[in-house]
């Protein structure tokens, strides 16, 4: 395992994961569990208004939670979803298989026209009239990443250069309408200025699988396959933060100010901070959940979620944590 200098001093040991599990993570608590599918992806617009996603590989799964509860919504979708993210109450979006989006108004979801039949795996907007939805095939040749552009129901294709997408962008998140970064395949961070796109360099050739940042010049990346990948750019240059022997990777990130970052993956969740790297200490969970989102609201509270993908197409389960 390898930790970059921000780490110096964190308490490093052969435990699980190779970062000793903290006492002051024990906050960590099993919020739902349910048997109608895995949760992918999870998000809210405030403490009382929080949606998680994911499905069966027949149909799509959403629950909302209103900070007390959890209560399964339904949707007439027949694919699993991936992510979700939104912009207020009324106006949420999730995505996900076979170029599946779901619009949410406040009444009800209803599916959007996406013009592809790929996977999209996530989504990002600097507000409701400028979204970005991105995904891929996870088979296909490089440069043919699906990058949609729109807001109010439709989208158009984005064309990437070839020479610099790979095959599938995985995540976006930005801070202005032209201030995008794009994570994906390959160790792909590709960043829209407004007027071009290009490919930064990173420190690593694995797939890039989630990213979140504070401010432009304070953002994260995780990924991986058979180690956990966290990277972090500082307005300048991509670092590496750590190497984690997490047996499959991360899959997803979140950071706030004055808040942790939280790096989640497998069965594991690592937390970023002033004082180093931390494994979180979780409550038991079924032992083929692995753990796949993570978002945080306003008032300290933070949620993620898994299930068991690898019974993929078989019935899976779903798990969602929270931290108060």
């Amino acid at each position: 395992m390898r930790i970059h200098s921000l780490m110096l001093g964190a308490a490093l040991v052969t435990a699980c994961g190779g970062v000793e599990p903290t006492d002051d993570s024990a906050s960590w608590t099993l919020d739902h569990t349910t048997t109608d599918g895995a949760l992918l992806g999870v998000w809210g617009s405030g403490p009382n208004d929080v949606w998680a996603v994911g499905g069966q590989a027949d149909r799509s799964l959403v629950l909302h939670g209103d900070g007390t509860s959890w209560t399964q919504i339904p949707v007439s979708s027949t694919a699993m979803l991936y992510l979700i993210y939104g912009f207020s109450d009324s106006d949420v979006y999730a995505v996900g298989e076979g170029g599946l989006i779901l619009h949410y108004d406040g009444q009800s979801w209803v599916r959007v026209e996406s013009g592809t039949s790929v996977s999209l795996f996530g989504l990002w907007g600097a507000s409701g009239d400028d979204v970005w939805i991105v995904g891929g095939d996870i088979s296909g040749p490089p440069g043919s990443a699906v990058v949609l552009r729109g807001a109010h129901g439709s989208f158009s294709a984005v064309d990437l250069p070839p020479d610099l997408a790979p095959n599938v962008v995985f995540k976006a998140h930005g801070f202005a309408p032209d201030d995008v970064v794009m994570v994906g395949a390959g160790g792909a961070v590709l960043r829209w200025n407004g007027l071009e796109w290009r490919r930064e360099p990173v420190p690593t050739s694995e797939p890039l699988r989630a990213t979140w940042g504070r401010a432009a010049e304070d953002i994260y990346c995780v990924g991986g396959s058979g180690i956990g990948e966290i990277l972090h750019f500082d307005g300048q240059q991509w670092s590496q933060v750590a190497e984690l022997p997490t047996g499959e990777g991360l899959s997803g990130v979140f950071t706030s100010s004055d808040e942790p970052t939280f790096a989640v993956g497998s069965h594991f969740v690592f937390e970023v901070g002033r004082d180093g790297l931390q494994q979180a200490r979780l409550p038991e969970l079924d032992p083929v959940s692995s753990l796949h989102g993570v978002w945080g609201d306003e008032h300290g509270t933070t949620y993620v979620v898994g299930g068991d993908l690898s019974l993929y197409p078989r019935p899976m389960n779903g798990v969602i944590l929270s931290r108060r």
